[in-house]
């Protein structure tokens, strides 16, 4: 939806000014996409990683969101949601980094 959105010529001229944040999620975005997206809508992000079936797993807030502060951010997942474990574990048999989410 954010790249359907980025990529309307007319969004240029559209009045965002009510727009206060943006809520992401599901498949990762790519950086240069969430970027323009930021600086098109001039708001507010905040990604939500997870299932649907369990709801976010980890969340990149707001703050994190900042080009000037933390650039290698925008390629995370964030950290662990509120009442969220992660553990991050290298498996011998596929040598795959992987995170285990414990709610």
């Amino acid at each position: 939806m954010i790249n359907a959105l980025v990529s309307q010529p007319e969004i240029k001229n559209a009045n965002l000014s009510s727009l206060t944040k943006i809520a992401y999620g599901a498949p990762p975005i790519a950086s240069s996409l969430l970027t323009s997206a930021m600086e098109l809508f001039g708001c507010d992000c905040l990604q939500m990683y997870g299932m649907s079936e369990t709801s976010a797993a980890t969340v990149l807030r707001s703050e994190h969101h900042n080009l000037s502060s933390f650039p290698e951010l925008l390629a995370s997942a964030g950290q662990a949601a509120l009442g969220i474990q992660a553990r991050v574990f290298m498996t011998k048999i596929s040598r795959l980094v992987q995170v285990l989410l414990v709610k």
